[in-house]
């Protein structure tokens, strides 16, 4: 009987082994001399509001993430060869981004995704706090970033999402923005690294 167990055991662990040997060799022949997939992404920075420091956005957002992909998604590698097509996106009639004319561009080229992201509403905001004999106004700059992400295998969005974010500043700097015109990029960029 007690051989009997021995046996049963060595059996036991000898298919744990073999089933874990099969198993990185499947892996090993999935991905070519064993290293991870490698995924192909372009980005695309858009800013909505001319007035709102449009002008760097785009590079921004180009440059941030790609340090944010290069340092979390090692697996992930950011084409730049699309040039004018990542400065001005094809779009639908309703003025939204066409990610079917993004998939075809996008699979010749061996891309599996498009990261769009729009700097959508930047504004300078006054609010009211406290009641009583304690009210005060607090001022804040806000602003709101969308976020997609266009498969290009399916044209489909896997993601579409706004964050929003706002910092508060006090009333000399809320008054010199409020007559000084266009905000620039430098007040909106904490907003934005969050």
């Amino acid at each position: 009987f007690l051989s009997g167990c021995t046996t049963l055991r060595d059996t036991a662990k000898g298919t744990v082994r073999a089933v874990g040997a099969t198993s990185r060799k499947v892996a090993g022949a999935l991905t070519p001399s064993g290293s991870d997939l490698k995924h192909k992404i372009a980005l695309i920075g858009i800013a909505n509001q001319p007035a709102a420091g449009s002008s760097e956005f785009p590079a921004h957002f180009h440059k941030r993430l790609t340090e944010l992909l290069q340092s979390e998604c090692r697996g992930s590698l950011v084409d730049e060869a699309l040039g004018d097509v990542l400065k001005s996106p094809p779009r639908l009639a309703s003025g939204q981004i066409d990610g079917y004319a993004l998939a075809l561009m996008g699979r010749p080229r061996g891309l599996n995704f498009f990261v769009i992201g729009t700097l959508s509403d930047v504004r300078l905001m006054d609010e009211k706090t406290g009641f009583w004999l304690w009210k005060d106004t607090r001022y804040k700059i806000s602003a709101v970033v969308r976020v997609e992400v266009v498969d290009s295998a399916t044209g489909t969005k896997v993601l579409d999402e706004s964050l929003f974010d706002e910092v508060v500043i006090d009333e000399l700097r809320y008054e010199q923005l409020q007559t000084g015109g266009a905000l620039p990029f430098g007040e909106i960029e904490p907003i934005w690294q969050r």
